[in-house]
Order: structure tokens, then sequence, then C-alpha cells
């Protein structure tokens, strides 16, 4: 909510949901914008249905978009750019961040702007050493040899100039540490962190293998994993 806060809309602006998973988060900004236009995207099929259904009874256009090939004209919806993006918690998982900056950039109205959070900085580096280390024991080493952990968080300086470099102006990034202490750790971290851990590992040997996690992270005390958000702020400047 605090950056929907920053992106402060105004009733009846075009706004893009970038990444809009459940669209849990999407209906809030329809709330904000009754007049304007929402676009909910998301990669994931599953979300997408997801967000259809969050959104059935709203004026929020959901579709199913790789960010990295965002083109809303392709989309017929009827809206080619927009006043304004939301993004939280997406951009972490995109490799390409040159390109993704590039299409968000284009997707904007001059004098449009974006209010985006994601992973950064050190965000969850204990959690995954701990992880790593786990992955070594025999049981778990094959099957997890090759298993990739989201390494996409990147400091305000390489993101301010990646912003730069797409065209952005009054780029300001910063960290936020936020830790998180879940009432169920084990769920937690089977679905939110090591989901595909435990695909690869299967119900059984998985849900050991996030045991032992939680353990080393102080499971079954209070579990604390270590998030640090990127707060993105941006703007196209107007025509000259």
């Amino acid at each position: 909510m605090p950056v929907l806060d920053r992106l402060a809309l105004v009733d009846g602006e075009a706004v893009l949901d970038a990444g809009c998973g459940s669209g849990r988060v999407t209906r809030h900004v329809v709330a904000r914008d009754p007049n304007g236009v929402v676009i909910a995207v998301d990669a994931d099929a599953d979300m997408v249905r997801a967000a259809t259904d969050t959104l059935a009874d709203t004026h929020a256009v959901v579709r199913q978009v790789d960010l990295l090939e965002l083109d809303l004209p392709a989309l017929s919806i009827g809206v080619d750019a927009v006043d304004a993006i939301f993004s939280t918690a997406t951009f972490h998982w995109i490799k390409d961040h040159d390109t993704l900056f590039a299409r968000l950039f284009a997707t904007l109205k001059p004098g449009g702007r974006i209010e985006a959070q994601c992973g950064g900085g050190h965000n969850i580096a204990r959690v995954h050493g701990v992880a790593r280390t786990v992955a070594q024991q025999t049981q778990y080493k094959e099957a997890l040899a090759d298993a990739e952990q989201v390494t996409n968080f990147y400091t305000p300086e390489q993101t301010e100039k990646r912003l730069d470099v797409a065209g952005f102006v009054d780029g300001r990034c910063w960290l936020e540490e936020i830790p998180v202490r879940p009432d169920d750790p084990i769920g937690y971290l089977r679905t939110i962190i090591l989901g595909q851990h435990v695909e690869r590992l299967g119900d059984e040997l998985g849900m050991a293998y996030v045991q032992e996690v939680a353990e080393g992270l102080g499971f079954p005390g209070v579990v604390t994993l270590d998030y640090v958000r990127l707060n993105i702020s941006a703007r196209r400047a107007q025509r000259s």
C-alpha cells in the first residue's frame, strides 16, 4: 500500500499493474481509479486465472503478458499507453532488467510515472545461504544440483543507471529492510521461497528439506526472513 500511495493516482487515469499476481492488490488500484482504465498483466497462467476471478466484478482488464514482451497496442484493448505503472514483488523474477525498463518506458505516456517495489540488494541472503547448505546433503544434492534461486536482486545504483539508459528521468531508488516473521514458517518456505525445490524432490523428501531449512533459520523458535525491498520511482519526461 505505501507503493500505491506513492503513485498518487488521479481518478480517470490509465494505469498498468505490472505483475498483478492473484489480483488482490489490483483491487486497491481499481478502488483508487474507479473512472479510469486499469490493466492487470502477469506472465503466469494460473495467476491470470486467479486475477480474472478476483477482479471479475471490476472494470479491470486482465491479460497474460510477459513483461519482456509488453506491447499494449498488440493487446487490442483500446489503450496504447498508460499514465502510470504500479508493480510490487515482480521485477526480481525477471532476469533482463535492461529490456524490462525499456518496455515499461515505451508503455508510458509522456509525463507518465512508475512506482514499484521488488526484492533488492541482499534480499533473503541468509535464507538462501541456509538453503544452499542443506541442499549439499546427500539425499538432496542430486535433485537440487542445478536448482535456480532468484538472484535478480539489484542495488539502487544499478537500477537508477538502467532507468536512465531506458529514458526515464528523476529516477530514484532505495533499499528498505522489511523482515518477515511468518506465523507458519514451514508453510511459508514451502510455498513462497522453496516451492521449486519441493517440486524437484517430491512431496515427502521436499518437506524434509523445507523442515531442515526452517530449523537452520531457528525453527521451532521465531523464524525471521531477511527481506530487503528495492523501491523504484521514476517518470517519463513531458514532450519538449
